[in-house]
């Protein structure tokens, strides 16, 4: 916790006290940051190849997916049973392919600002309810919902189910499923009885 140079504290003064160090190595601080991220993966059941995230092998129900981490690979959560809850730090740039598909119990997600990419299927057969986001994205609300629901899309109006709090953008998922789901009924059962 002690730069082996100088003796700073390695998390408070390193910045501001070594770089007056003649001869100072910051390659070894940069491969301490390294080997302390890797640790903190490996506590909370991440597994992080070169900055993507692979896997999650925790059994915590709340995870949280840190800023060190530039992307969620492809499937990474996939058929995750156990997982309510997902924080995403600034920092993390893409979410992959059905990288939390099928993960049944996760009802709410928190995505930053600086994920500019999230792929179809990401969220595809889970009971997310609750989008969290620093800035509204709709192609992130609608990487989100059910085939049907970006399909019939133009049924409702999105505005409908969002609301701001705390400079956060929370985008009630559940209720625009139901919105759609009721008003696709409700023009099937017209069509019918047009009939």
């Amino acid at each position: 916790s002690f730069c082996t140079e100088c003796g700073a504290d390695v998390a408070n003064e390193i910045a501001e006290s070594c770089d007056t160090v003649e001869g100072f190595n910051f390659d070894s601080i940069s491969s301490l940051t390294g080997m302390a991220n890797e640790q903190m993966y490996a506590q909370n059941g991440l597994v992080v190849e070169n900055g993507v995230l692979t896997g999650y092998t925790g059994k915590k129900r709340t995870i949280t997916i840190y800023g060190s981490i530039e992307e969620i690979y492809d499937g990474a959560c996939e058929n995750n049973q156990i997982i309510t809850c997902v924080e995403i730090e600034e920092g993390i740039k893409s979410i992959g392919r059905k990288a939390f598909a099928s993960c049944s119990s996760l009802v709410e997600i928190n995505i930053p600002a600086s994920c500019r990419i999230i792929y179809d299927n990401t969220f595809k057969n889970t009971a997310l309810r609750t989008l969290i986001l620093t800035e509204y994205k709709e192609s992130v609300v609608l990487a989100c919902l059910s085939e049907t629901s970006k399909t019939n899309i133009s049924k409702m109006k999105i505005s409908d189910a969002i609301t701001k709090k705390d400079g956060r953008v929370c985008v009630n998922i559940e209720l625009i499923e139901k919105t759609i789901a009721k008003a696709v009924k409700e023009e099937e059962e017209r069509k019918a009885e047009e009939k």
